[in-house]
């Protein structure tokens, strides 16, 4: 009678420390999946702040285009009328200034394909953290209700 009581009893322990150790285990995961879901929408947040700056960049952009196309505008009345009231140099670097702001504008194209990459992948990475965090916290629910049947049982076989 002695061992098998003993037997039970271990057996009782050991179910007990095995809820335990899920129950931590499953509130650690937990705890890992928000902080790296936290991590996630702070860098979500930070691209846009890029993207809003990329906004203002394709603003300015629109303005110097506009410049350039009253420079050139002016260029051409100004040579049907034989007044030169432009110079060629200063045409140049009109010219040149535009070509620059392309360059700009297909640099601030790439960072924005990157940008809107990047950010699908947060977002993805942000919906798998959220199943995640569901899935350990449901977990964690069942194997607490199970610890606590277990001590129920437990405890009504020791009265």
């Amino acid at each position: 009678v002695q061992k098998y009581w003993r037997c039970f009893s271990a057996k009782i322990y050991f179910v007990k420390a095995s809820s335990a150790i899920l129950i931590l285990q499953c509130a650690f995961r937990c705890f890992v999946a928000r902080q790296q879901l936290m991590y996630l929408k702070k860098k979500a947040r930070d691209l846009g702040s890029a993207m809003a700056e990329r906004d203002v960049l394709r603003k300015e952009m629109q303005i110097l285009r506009e410049q350039l196309e009253t420079a050139k505008i002016a260029a051409a009345e100004a040579e049907e009328n034989g007044i030169s009231s432009v110079s060629i140099e200063e045409l140049e670097g009109v010219k040149l200034h535009a070509k620059e702001v392309d360059e700009e504008l297909q640099e601030l194209k790439t960072v924005l394909e990157d940008a809107k990459y990047k950010k699908e992948e947060y977002a993805k990475r942000v919906l798998a953290a959220e199943e995640a965090v569901k899935t350990s916290e449901a977990q964690a629910e069942d194997h607490f209700s199970m610890a606590e049947k277990y001590k129920d049982k437990y405890i009504s076989k020791q009265d």
